[in-house]
């Protein structure tokens, strides 16, 4: 199922769902779209952008808050997202879109099938839509994520390709699970998270 959100569901009031309030000191800090301190809210209002998923908690000691700043794009959208806990995440295939992500703060544990990744802030990750992911973010993990849909990556080019320093091309394949660009070579999607950083914050 592709990400859609209508700005009925965009505006729609969730129980406990706190009032947004802009703020520019975070990433998309402009664009609040929810703040919860309830797992299944979140997961709720977070299935709604992406995909349907499950979500735990993993940590029952640390409180439960949820963050999520967004901005739309034409088919898609730049989000920002933080759970303020340790959490597993289970959205299975997503679909037809692949899911870029660019990790901010902190860290998370990203399974695609076989392959394992650890994404920090060294590392951004493309998710591919068919093969079954599971994650899981630690507590003080924070992420840009992009989705692109299927159609427009697979009719562009069969591959990605960015320029690392040095000026020697990289590709990242979309038929991989998952494709883990370091912050010292080749960005994701042919950009870097400290671009993608500096991007948003200014937007």
């Amino acid at each position: 199922m592709q990400p859609t959100l209508t700005s009925t569901e965009r505006t729609r009031p969730f129980r406990g769902a706190q009032r947004l309030h802009a703020n520019a000191a975070e990433p998309l800090g402009a664009f609040p779209f929810f703040r919860s301190q309830d797992p299944d809210e979140s997961r709720q209002m977070v299935s709604r952008v992406f995909c349907p998923h499950d979500l735990r908690q993993v940590d029952q000691h640390t409180p439960f808050a949820s963050r999520h700043n967004m901005v739309r794009l034409a088919e898609t959208a730049l989000n920002y997202l933080a759970y303020g806990a340790e959490v597993e995440i289970d959205p299975g295939c997503l679909g037809n879109f692949y899911l870029v992500q660019l990790p901010l703060s902190g860290s998370a544990e990203i399974s695609c099938g076989a392959q394992r990744v650890h994404a920090s802030q060294d590392t951004a990750s493309i998710l591919n839509p068919d093969v079954p992911t599971r994650m899981r973010w630690h507590r003080d993990a924070t992420k840009l994520m992009l989705w692109i849909p299927a159609r427009h990556w697979s009719g562009a080019s069969p591959n990605i390709s960015a320029n690392p320093p040095g000026g020697h091309s990289a590709s990242s394949s979309p038929s991989r699970a998952v494709t883990a660009s370091p912050r010292a070579g080749a960005g994701c999607c042919g950009t870097s998270p400290t671009t993608s950083t500096t991007a948003a914050r200014n937007g």
